[in-house]
């Protein structure tokens, strides 16, 4: 049986892939390279962002965005 947290990664690298590949005017594609104003997020909301989580799988992997948009 295949580890939780490699499933989770392999699908969160699929959706990540499927979202880039995405036409920039598509609101998946803006909302994923969307900064908020003041780089903050409000109370009581997560710290970590699905993208701060996906980047930072992304920098341990063998991949790069551009790899990924291609792929």
């Amino acid at each position: 049986m295949e580890d939780l947290s490699n499933i989770v990664r392999v699908r969160r690298l699929t959706l990540a892939r499927h979202i880039l590949r995405l036409p920039s005017d598509r609101l998946a594609s803006v909302a994923m390279q969307w900064v908020p104003d003041g780089g903050r997020r409000r109370r009581g909301r997560a710290r970590k962002t699905w993208r701060q989580t996906f980047l930072r799988e992304l920098r341990g992997s063998v991949y790069n965005l551009e790899v990924i948009r291609l792929y």
